[in-house]
């Protein structure tokens, strides 16, 4: 967290991190009324969203979250010229709910 302390003043409008996360801050109400299928992806060694808060979320039919061991924050990369995993694998989502539509 304190490389998100750190950047906030320099990269947003909001006055602290912590008012950023407290509006931010996707919680278990929030996600417990899905109606539509939503996919989180995240990872273990991420520095800026803590991994624990994933693991402590209600469970809800629309909701898939996948936890990867390495990552970081939205460093999901393949190695050159592949690009990312996570687009290829939200490709297949896709796809898999249009056919079953």
């Amino acid at each position: 967290m304190a490389l998100t302390e750190a950047i906030m003043p320099y990269y947003t409008d909001w006055g602290s991190y912590l008012d950023y996360f407290q509006r931010y801050t996707l919680t278990g109400d929030v996600l417990a009324s899905l109606a539509l299928p939503v996919t989180i992806f995240t990872s273990e060694d991420d520095p800026v969203v803590a991994v624990d808060d994933f693991y402590r979320l209600p469970s809800n039919e629309y909701l898939r979250i996948h936890i990867q061991r390495y990552g970081g924050h939205c460093g999901f990369l393949d190695p050159f010229p592949r690009g990312c995993w996570y687009e290829r694998h939200i490709a297949g989502i896709i796809e898999n709910h249009e056919n079953n539509a």
